[in-house]
């Protein structure tokens, strides 16, 4: 690589041989642009002799010659600046050209290019790289990893890195004022970084806008203003190359006469003023002359007069000419970057509902040039058009609607016309031949395809739905259309450069490439797809967050379930924090997770800091209704917990169990929690064997709020100073106050006794056994923010569930109370199980089994014994409520406390009161079961009487004849024979066996017989046992 010369200005890729090297492979991926363009041009139309004022100044020459200097110079539009920027840039390679480790890079800011960050970061790279005798190995490793373009960040390590490798490092920007505020804040930001660590020396134009001076306060400053002898050296100059001979002297004279003080614009309105003066322009220069000798405006006070007096001679001309002069200027104003005259004339030939190109349209350069008066210049090495002046972009958007301009409307229409033509239907190019083809044939279609969604607001898509509709939802169309956006248009950059792009891309995906918050509506509702991934994996809200589009990215985030997940899992930080900045609160992954809880399981300290920081709740719940720090729990993150416990006020831990704490961080039930709370709210958590435990208690080097959680009360009792020690067996509860002697200080000790169903051998029986809670605190006396003592309860202990460290004794208590009736609370759950389980013994047994109205009778005295129990224990809890009250500790829970006392007494008697009447109405079950089954004891005895009696009816007269037939017979005899009293058996038999079958098979005969035959008895008089009991009275009524 050779040393450039100040000729060359800076390194510039030149093809050899119809081949770039590799070096210059590399600079052009980098960057495209091209400054010495731009520095050729100013020293073209610097007049000679010029500046001077400028380069001999003390604080120029100060900021050449010394380290790590700032020069910002300010000026007034039209003064001059970028001309002397040149002359600045000029004097640097003049003095350093030939030092290959002093880095020069140059910016001319121009508000018609789409200027960002990163590509500001990679025209610096390239700048500094092109000065280096051989490329470093940190660009070289860039450039090989090209699957992904670098980010921002990334771009400015490897420039960072580059600094640090050179001497010295000029960056020279003219124009700051004509970059986007937050482009130029960043690049700012980035160059100040580099200052800090290398030595970096900053020169800068800018008007005098507010917030870029208040940038570079309390640095050296030195106007720029244009001296009456420079302006008319650059008249004498300028009449000579543009004018003829016989009105030189006459302007001249003008130049002379005028008040050079009082001009704003100098130099670019005079250079204006003198290309209308050219013979050649539509009007006589002669004529223009005698205007301006007559009139004394050679230059305009005002720009605005200038642009004025030019519109008014575009209203004169003919309507076609004055409406295409129209068109071009409004497409030069609202165009996001500078078109070139083929683009242009293109535009012309794209007619609205037309999806072929129509060339009867087009106009050549000289034509657009002529028709806009002054107002357009074409830049040939270039091949753009562009306005001359800022100041005449500034006439045409502050009176556009004056000057009659289409604006966004006719652009947007035009670009989205353009993507829809016929030629695009067959979609994504297969060759760079196919794609260069395609481009050549209609070229507006890359400015389109790259800008349609900047032009397309709310406004002008509910006029052209259809039409915007129409192109998004065509796949084939959209494939062409984001070919053309992301492709370089370089092919000799990398072969196959057009077949590298991303495929498989939406027309959700472009909406959201553009930001344009109203068509991803329009595209949703229209069903595509939100969770659609490109060929990278990249979905549509992937694409916003690359391209930065807060807006797109809160409305995409709303629906979006995957995307920040997987920004994580596949560890791209910059955009899941970029993403969080904008929609931190808004984003949720699958089973409605936020961003906090995918940090959580990620185990990403640096996704959760950024999460909380952007305004994610740290108690929020996923759809498991699981927190921020109950899922690290649950996932056994002990490094994401720490983070929450850390790093912040406000996590949850109330339902966190001492079990939870001991199986996470791997200890067992002998060791003590200790959870701490710091000054600043942040949390801490510690683990203690029992005889750290007693040194912690015994310690009271500074005051603090701890809570020691037990995960049992065996642990408890090793202490004597937490008393009592066990709680009276009619009461269950218990409370003791003790006052430590050395310190002052007053410890509250508390235990209370749940009853709980046992197990036992007999699952029939329903007994009660004993659950213990216990707590105690430590009261101390300390001053306030006022300087008054005030009792703070400060060490807790603890054998509740819970973690979260009370904020007051009462508040401690309040809490046990309500755990005390939750226990009361499963008690009653599991007795309304046992009774469930009575009444079906009940049913089933039907009243056979005695011993049950024995259980549902002991069970109605352990319900009383249990409502005893409970008013005891209401009891004692009032009277600590009292007592705890006279100590004038002024607890503002003591209300409170107050409240949760009567609710857990009126709760729990409810509750009791309901298994009375359970129990009463199964004794009632009971009972009624039994007499029904006594009722149909006698019954069954009745109806079997009643078979006796009709058996005996008809066998014992059958005996007796059967007797009388035996007496007349003659055994020996054999008279008659012995067979005969077997046969007359089985006769007997057989006939007795059928009537019982008979009665026992229809059930009813017997009651048929028995109304058949009531006439041999006949009507019997019924008795009322009761009457003889009535009064005479009543017995006379009857």
């Amino acid at each position: 690589m050779t040393v450039p010369s100040s000729e060359d200005i800076l390194w510039v890729p030149k093809k050899k041989k119809g081949r770039r090297t590799k070096a210059d492979r590399l600079l052009h991926w980098l960057s495209e642009e091209n400054p010495l363009i731009r520095q050729r041009h100013l020293r073209s139309i610097r007049a000679t002799d010029t500046g001077q004022w400028f380069l001999k100044s003390p604080k120029l020459r100060n900021w050449v010659v010394n380290d790590g200097q700032t020069l910002f110079c300010p000026g007034v539009p039209g003064s001059g600046k970028s001309v002397v920027t040149s002359m600045v840039v000029d004097r640097l390679f003049d003095t350093f050209g030939d030092q290959t480790d002093i880095g020069i890079a140059i910016f001319y800011c121009n508000y018609h290019q789409d200027q960002k960050q990163s590509q500001l970061l990679r025209s610096l790279l390239k700048q500094l790289g092109g000065r280096l005798p051989s490329l470093p190995t940190i660009l070289l490793d860039l450039y090989r990893d090209q699957s992904t373009r670098p980010s921002k960040e990334k771009l400015f390590d490897v420039l960072r890195s580059m600094s640090t490798s050179l001497s010295k490092v000029y960056i020279v920007i003219d124009a700051l004022d004509e970059l986007p505020s937050p482009t130029r804040d960043a690049f700012l930001s980035n160059i100040l970084v580099l200052q800090s660590e290398s030595n970096v020396n900053l020169f800068a134009t800018s008007r005098s806008f507010s917030e870029i001076v208040s940038k570079f306060m309390g640095v050296p400053s030195l106007e720029i203003n244009g001296t009456a002898n420079d302006l008319i050296r650059f008249i004498d100059q300028s009449q000579r190359e543009l004018l003829g001979s016989e009105i030189k002297e006459s302007i001249v004279k003008v130049s002379y006469g005028m008040k050079v003080t009082s001009c704003t614009v100098q130099f670019s309105l005079a250079r204006l003023q003198l290309q209308e003066l050219r013979p050649e322009t539509p009007f006589r220069a002669g004529t223009k002359l005698a205007y301006y000798n007559t009139t004394s405006k050679f230059i305009p006070e005002c720009p605005g007069d200038f642009w004025e007096t030019n519109f008014g001679r575009i209203q004169v001309l003919p309507k076609e000419q004055r409406e295409a002069a129209k068109k071009v200027l409004a497409w030069l104003t609202f165009a996001k970057r500078s078109l070139k005259a083929i683009e242009l004339w293109h535009a012309f030939g794209v007619k609205n509902g037309s999806t072929r190109y129509d060339e009867t349209n087009a106009l050549d350069i000289g034509e657009i040039v002529a028709i806009c008066q002054g107002f357009v210049a074409y830049v040939g090495t270039d091949d753009i058009f562009t306005l001359v002046h800022f100041s005449a972009r500034n006439y045409l958007q502050v009176n556009q609607h004056k000057c009659g301009l289409d604006t966004n409307e006719t652009i947007a229409t035009c670009c989205i016309n353009c993507l829809s033509f016929d030629a695009f239907c067959t979609g994504f190019c297969g060759s760079d031949e196919e794609f260069e083809s395609r481009l050549r044939m209609f070229p507006f279609c890359r400015y389109a395809a790259q800008h349609w969604g900047d032009h397309l607001d709310e406004q002008i898509l509910s006029l052209f739905e259809q039409e915007v509709c129409s192109f998004l939802m065509d796949q084939a169309r959209v494939a062409f259309a984001s070919q053309t956006m992301f492709a370089s248009g370089d092919g000799q950059l990398q072969p196959g450069y057009s077949q590298k792009v991303t495929r498989q891309i939406t027309g959700l995906h472009l909406a959201a490439s553009f930001g344009s918050t109203p068509v991803i509506k329009l595209l949703l509702a229209k069903g595509q797809k939100i969770a659609a991934k490109d060929s990278q994996g990249r979905t549509p809200l992937w694409c916003a967050t690359e391209k930065d589009h807060g807006e797109a990215m809160k409305l995409l985030s709303l629906t979006d379930r995957t995307t920040f997940t997987t920004m994580v899992t596949k560890g791209e930080k910059t955009l899941a924090r970029r993403l969080l900045e904008e929609a931190g609160p808004h984003i949720r992954g699958l089973r409605l997770r936020t961003a906090l809880h995918i940090g959580v399981l990620h185990n990403d300290l640096d996704i959760m800091e950024s999460a909380l920081s952007n305004g994610v709740n740290i108690d929020s719940k996923d759809g498991d209704g699981s927190t921020p720090i109950q899922l690290a729990f649950r996932e056994r993150k002990t490094e994401a917990v720490d983070f929450l416990l850390n790093d912040t006020a406000d996590a949850e831990v109330t339902d966190i169990t001492v079990d939870d704490w001991l199986q996470v961080y791997g200890f067992n039930d002998s060791h003590v929690v200790e959870l701490s709370k710091k000054k600043a709210g942040h949390k801490m958590v510690r683990f203690l064997t029992l005889p750290q435990f007693r040194t912690e208690v015994a310690s009271y080097s500074e005051p603090r709020s701890r809570l020691f959680m037990f995960s049992h009360c065996s642990s408890w009792q090793t202490s004597a100073s937490l008393d009592p020690q066990r709680c009276p067996q009619d009461t269950l509860l218990e409370f003791k106050r003790s006052l430590i002697q050395e310190e002052q200080l007053y410890r509250h000790s508390m235990i209370a006794t749940i009853p709980v169903q046992t197990n036992t051998t007999e699952e029939k029986l329903f007994t009660l056994g004993q659950k213990e809670m216990r707590i105690a605190w430590t009261m101390q006396a300390l001053p306030d923010s006022r300087g008054k003592n005030c009792w703070t309860s400060q060490d807790h202990f603890s054998t509740l569930p819970t973690s979260s460290i009370p904020e007051s004794g009462a508040a401690f208590f309040q809490t046990l109370i309500r755990y005390v009736m939750r226990g009361w609370l499963e008690l009653y759950q599991s007795i309304e199980g046992h009774l469930t389980r009575c009444r079906r013994d009940i049913l089933v047994a039907n009243g056979r089994e005695p011993d049950l109205i024995v259980r549902l009778l002991k069970d109605a005295n352990t319900w009383i014994d249990l409502r005893r129990l409970l008013h005891n224990q209401v009891e004692v809890a009032q009277s600590f409520r009292l007592d705890y009250d006279k100590y004038g500790y002024e607890d503002s829970a003591i209300d409170d406390l107050a409240e949760t006392i009567e609710e857990f007494a009126r709760t729990i008697h409810s509750r009791i009161d309901k298994l009375d009447e359970s129990s009463s109405t199964l004794v009632q079950l009971e009972f009624n079961l039994t007499s029904i089954r006594e009722a149909q004891k006698s019954t069954t005895l009745n109806r079997s009487i009643k078979r006796l009696t009709w058996i005996n009816f008809i066998f014992l007269p059958l005996i007796f004849i059967s007797g009388l037939f035996g007496m007349n017979v003659d055994v020996l005899a054999m008279n008659p024979p012995w067979w005969w009293y077997l046969v007359f058996a089985v006769a007997t038999l057989g006939l007795t066996l059928t009537v019982w079958i008979v009665f026992k098979r229809y059930r009813t005969l017997e009651d048929k017989v028995e109304i058949w035959f009531t006439w041999l008895v006949g009507p019997r008089k019924s008795q009322d046992i009761e009457r003889g009991l009535l009064p005479i009275e009543d017995k006379k009524i009857k």
